[in-house]
C-alpha cells in the first residue's frame, strides 16, 4: 500500500499569504522589522516555534501564548470572511489520488480544530484517511515527527509515502522522514527554496497521479 501525504496550508488551502500578512501586521504593531530571510524561514513552522524564534531574536514583551492566541483569532476572522479559499486544482488532485487507490493524509503544522474547519468547509473529509496536526507531535517541521506519525497511522512504510509540500521547512521534514517529496512552489506569493524535493512544480495542476506513481515506482 502506498500513500500521499498533503500539507494543508499552501497546498490544499491558499492560506500562506494570509498567515504571512497577519504575522507582518503583528510584527509592525510590535515595532519589529524582520529581514526577508527570517520571514521566509517562518513558513511552514508551528506558531509556537515561529514566535519562539522571533522572541529569541527580538525584544517582545508579550508571551508566546498571547501571540499565538492573537494570530489564531486574526486568522479565524479571515476564514469567516471567506477570504481564504482552496488552492485551485487541489480538491481535484486529492480526489484523483484517493480514487486511484492511494491512502491519503493531511500532515499540517496548524491546530487540529483549524484543520477540521478547513476539511468541513471545503469538503476534503471524504477523501482523507488520516489527519495529523502539529500539536500532536513533540517537534514541528523541519523535524520529521509529523510525517512519521502520519505514516504510522496510515499503516504505510515511510518509503512508500510521497509528501506534497510548499515550504522549505516541510520539504526538509519530508526528506528527513525518508519520504519522497513534491514541492509546490507558488513563486507569485511564496517563493521558497524547495530544491531538495524530488520534483518541484509551480502549479498544483502539474501534479498528477501518473507523476506520483512514477516517483514512487522508481
Amino acid at each position: 500500500m502506498k500513500a500521499v501525504i498533503f500539507d494543508m496550508d499552501g497546498v490544499l488551502i491558499d492560506s500562506e499569504p494570509t498567515y504571512i500578512k497577519i504575522e507582518h501586521d503583528m510584527l509592525d504593531e510590535l515595532g519589529i522589522k524582520v529581514d526577508e530571510k527570517t520571514k521566509s524561514s517562518l513558513v511552514g513552522m508551528q506558531m509556537e516555534n515561529a514566535w519562539n524564534m522571533l522572541k529569541s531574536k527580538f525584544i517582545i514583551s508579550k508571551t508566546i501564548e498571547e501571540l499565538v492566541i492573537d494570530e489564531r483569532n486574526r486568522f479565524k476572522k479571515y476564514m469567516e470572511s471567506g477570504e481564504v479559499l482552496p488552492v485551485k486544482g487541489a480538491f481535484e488532485l486529492l480526489k484523483s489520488v484517493r480514487d486511484s487507490g492511494f491512502k491519503t493524509a493531511i500532515a499540517s503544522s496548524s491546530y487540529k480544530d483549524e484543520i477540521k474547519v478547513s476539511i468541513e468547509l471545503f469538503g476534503f473529509g471524504d477523501y482523507l484517511d488520516v489527519v495529523v496536526s502539529g500539536e500532536e507531535v513533540e517537534n514541528g517541521k523541519p523535524n520529521p515527527d509529523i510525517f512519521n506519525k502520519a505514516a504510522k497511522e496510515l499503516g504505510v512504510n515511510n518509503k512508500d509515502c510521497i509528501v506534497i509540500e510548499d515550504s522549505k521547512n516541510g520539504v526538509i521534514a519530508a526528506k528527513e522522514a525518508n519520504m519522497l517529496c513534491i514541492g509546490y512552489n507558488d513563486i507569485e506569493t511564496l517563493d521558497q527554496d524547495l530544491s531538495i524535493a524530488d520534483l518541484v512544480v509551480t502549479n498544483i495542476k502539474d501534479i498528477t497521479v501518473e507523476k506520483i506513481k512514477l516517483l514512487l515506482n522508481k
